[in-house]
């Protein structure tokens, strides 16, 4: 029961920090227009290297859920501890995924501003 609340305190911390790190994504859109094109760029390529250093904790985090998943299948003594330990591990992997998906969303917001000065604010037809 301990367990299961702390679990779910921690995806309730993942999500509102995924989502307060979206609102400053939203406001920071408004300060876009003062950023030059550089800047943007410099942005862009920090949420880039997060984004990059998220998917490979992303990748360790699916390589020990794989072996805690295969430890926890096997005859164990340990079975109480196995679930505590595979329970972390998926709360983590939740919390990495909520990053990665307002990293996409800061780059987006980051990609639409600098497609729009590119072409002086105008839309661009397909494949121009």
């Amino acid at each position: 029961m301990l367990q299961e609340t702390v679990s779910r305190s921690n995806i309730a911390l993942a999500d509102a920090t995924a989502r307060e790190r979206c609102g400053s994504c939203i406001r920071a859109a408004g300060v876009m227009g003062t950023l030059s094109s550089f800047e943007l760029a410099e942005r862009l390529v920090q949420v880039w290297i997060r984004s990059d250093q998220h998917l490979r904790t992303l990748d360790d985090l699916n390589d020990k859920l794989a072996v805690a998943r295969r430890y926890l299948a096997s005859a164990t003594p340990h079975r109480a501890l196995a679930g505590a330990y595979l329970e972390r591990l998926r709360d983590k992997r939740t919390r990495c995924l909520a990053h990665l998906r307002s990293e996409r969303r800061t780059a987006l917001a980051l990609m639409k501003e600098s497609d729009e000065r590119a072409t002086g604010g105008r839309r661009r037809a397909c494949g121009a």
